[in-house]
């Protein structure tokens, strides 16, 4: 028994380090890749993106101030701000990553997609998300898999960061003095890191795109796979 176990934890420990030993070999392959077309369409998506989270994050930050500075009435005005920012972004994010997906599918190849990092998350929920997140990545083999199991988990992500701020921006209207305003603060700004890294999954996709148009000989069309 213990044979299996050490044999266990040296093959774990193999597949991560090959993991990333890989990952960084296709960082570099893959760079400089976005076409001036693409890249004006991604930063239209990036424009829209940035001022919706933005929106969630300036919402609930001013929340709290307003109420450490005892301006009840202001502070519980903007979490009603917040939440409507909340319902309006969390289908724009899904809408954006179920679009990822299918554009995905028109790549012969896909460049390195990394796994979510837990230190880029403030909230207890998405660092769990995330550490799961990691692991599960580097037991997949396909870079396409890779894409499908970081889709699962940024959308996993935002439906539980925006499920916890409703709920928590509704039991601080109901009493304020309970409210975690510090907590509300936190999911607000994971919600912008997954509007970050739902960004990123477009920006590789693009960049993957654009690497199979200028593989393939002149005239022949892509094939979605």
């Amino acid at each position: 028994m213990l044979l299996l176990a050490l044999c266990g934890s040296a093959a774990l420990a193999f597949l991560v380090l090959a993991g990333r030993y890989n990952e960084n070999a296709a960082a570099r392959a893959w760079e400089g890749a976005l076409a001036p077309e693409s890249t004006e369409v991604y930063e239209r998506i990036r424009e829209s993106v940035e001022a919706q989270t933005l929106m969630v994050q300036m919402s609930y930050r001013t929340a709290a101030r307003h109420e450490a500075a005892g301006a009840e009435g202001e502070a519980l005005h903007l979490l009603r701000l917040g939440v409507h920012s909340v319902e309006t972004g969390l289908p724009t994010l899904l809408h954006l990553n179920r679009g990822i997906g299918a554009l995905s599918r028109h790549a012969g190849a896909l460049g390195l997609v990394p796994p979510l990092r837990r230190a880029t998350f403030l909230s207890s929920r998405m660092r769990r998300i995330a550490s799961v997140h990691a692991l599960v990545h580097h037991f997949v083999v396909t870079m396409r898999e890779r894409l499908v199991v970081r889709l699962v988990a940024l959308n996993l992500g935002l439906r539980a960061v925006c499920s916890l701020l409703i709920s928590s921006s509704e039991a601080a209207m109901e009493d304020p003095d309970a409210a975690g305003w510090g907590r509300m603060e936190a999911l607000s700004a994971d919600f912008g890191a997954l509007g970050r890294e739902s960004l990123e999954t477009l920006r590789v996709v693009l960049a993957s795109l654009r690497a199979g148009v200028l593989a393939r000989p002149s005239g022949q069309p892509s094939r979605a796979r």
